[in-house]
């Protein structure tokens, strides 16, 4: 068969980068994958591309058919060499991590997968992540996702492209999401592609295999058609889901808090988008619809001090017709008002906040803390003496640039443990709009000193906890 025949949207089309901007290729050693990888190599004589590829032993199969991870790692190196494509190969033991996680196998596979990618992505700057999922995958995701109840996001089922969080600026693209898996399998036979089959896979053992062997072949007997609509289906309810996002956006933009009156006067799709995206912006959880019913019912209700309990341990409180998020875990963190304080050399008590912020010039040193405070953190900044900075709370997508990567503010709080009842008030050093010191998790490279710099020396006091 000719490559032309097989449906293939070429990378730098939904990317919208350049040709030649680098791919890796998730192998698997699978028949899609291995088109997959075959048709790159079509496209990199074109684009000048490089292209690596990367395949994970996961090493779940179990004792029936335990030979086979093994074997899908040589087979995935074999096909490399016979095209002249770098591979990387990383055994993981999921079983083991999904033991410890206590989250099932495919779920901790899938985790372990993408954070490989990552890893390559970040270490050998490429941008696009190839996958081949393809329309049988969407239509089978689509009819999962059915089944339990899903909204809008469940119909659109397998996006041809999505960022990849942990990369900056990284793209996960689907070349073959439009082609059936019958043409994939006819590609692979008429260019005498090798690939392997996970035996797992023929088996009726879970939810999706049976959905894949039995639902959809049956669902086409009647509909012969059901691939191509079910692709139709994922680009418009994609359309109108970005719709309904963008209308969020700025009804959150527009709303720095959230009045439940203003809540209940939206359409109530544009209400639980709203909802869905302003808890994003507190928790990485995700909101099901039992979660939303609650929310909207707590809307509805207009008690004082009304409250329901979310996923991630948080909580949501109606008070005063105002709706907040706050974690269950801790103290319920004092509500404060955004604040831009400026600073200056000496102590700078951050208004109504338990911090504050000692500044001294080049060669002084710091004096003790104040009366009532203790040390929280410190830091050297190389910035021009005369310049003015000032102290501000985080603020939604704010974020620090550390190492030529922009890391969100509200990530870099989580990974580096920042007690939670502090990430709100906590200040943050900026110079003009810039973010230049984020207090415990990092210094960005625009004021990071060198040795034979002088800095200014910022000190992070705090009042101790009443609790």
């Amino acid at each position: 068969m000719s490559t032309n025949k097989l449906k293939f949207t070429e990378p730098h089309i939904l990317s919208g980068r350049p040709k030649d901007e680098a791919i890796l290729v998730a192998l698997s050693g699978g028949a899609d994958s291995s088109a997959l990888l075959h048709r790159l190599c079509e496209y990199r004589k074109a684009a000048a591309c490089r292209l690596v590829a990367a395949h994970v032993n996961h090493g779940i199969r179990g004792a029936k058919y335990s030979f086979e991870a093994d074997r899908d790692e040589e087979f995935c190196r074999s096909l490399c060499n016979s095209l002249g494509v770098e591979l990387r190969v990383k055994r993981i033991d999921v079983p083991a991590l999904a033991k410890e996680s206590g989250r099932s196998l495919e779920t901790e596979a899938r985790e372990a997968r993408y954070a490989f990618f990552a890893e390559i992505m970040n270490s050998e700057s490429v941008k696009l992540l190839a996958t081949a999922h393809n329309a049988d995958d969407n239509l089978e995701t689509q009819i999962f996702n059915l089944c339990r109840g899903c909204a809008i996001e469940g119909l659109i089922g397998i996006p041809e492209t999505r960022e990849i969080s942990d990369v900056e600026g990284g793209i996960v693209i689907r070349p073959l999401l439009r082609a059936e898996k019958r043409d994939i399998v006819a590609y692979c036979e008429e260019n005498r592609i090798g690939y392997v089959t996970d035996s797992t896979n023929l088996e009726d053992d879970c939810t999706r295999n049976a959905i894949r062997h039995r639902v959809i072949p049956a669902l086409e007997d009647i509909f012969p058609a059901a691939k191509k609509s079910s692709s139709k289906l994922s680009v418009s309810a994609a359309e109108d889901s970005d719709f309904i996002s963008s209308e969020a956006k700025r009804f959150i933009d527009s709303h720095p808090t959230l009045e439940t009156s203003e809540l209940r006067a939206l359409h109530p799709s544009l209400m639980k988008r709203v909802l869905i995206s302003a808890y994003k912006a507190q928790s990485d959880a995700t909101l099901e619809a039992v979660h939303l019913d609650a929310l909207v019912s707590l809307i509805s209700n207009k008690k004082n001090g009304a409250a329901v309990s979310l996923p991630d341990k948080k909580r949501a409180t109606v008070t005063d017709g105002v709706l907040r998020f706050t974690d269950e875990s801790e103290k319920a963190v004092k509500e404060i008002a955004p604040y831009s304080q400026k600073l200056s050399f000496g102590l700078n008590l951050i208004d109504n906040t338990d911090f504050a912020v000692l500044v001294t010039p080049p060669g002084d040193t710091a004096d003790s803390p104040p009366k009532g405070y203790s040390h929280y953190a410190n830091a050297r900044l190389c910035i021009d003496g005369s310049a003015e900075i000032h102290a501000s709370n985080r603020l939604p997508g704010a974020y620090v640039t550390d190492g030529g990567v922009n890391k969100k503010v509200k990530k870099l709080m989580c990974d580096k443990k920042v007690p939670l009842y502090d990430r709100d008030t906590l200040p943050l050093i900026l110079l003009g709009e810039s973010i230049i010191y984020v207090p415990l998790c990092a210094i960005s490279d625009s004021a990071r000193p060198t040795r034979n710099q002088n800095s200014i020396s910022i000190h992070i006091f705090k009042k101790p906890s009443e609790e």
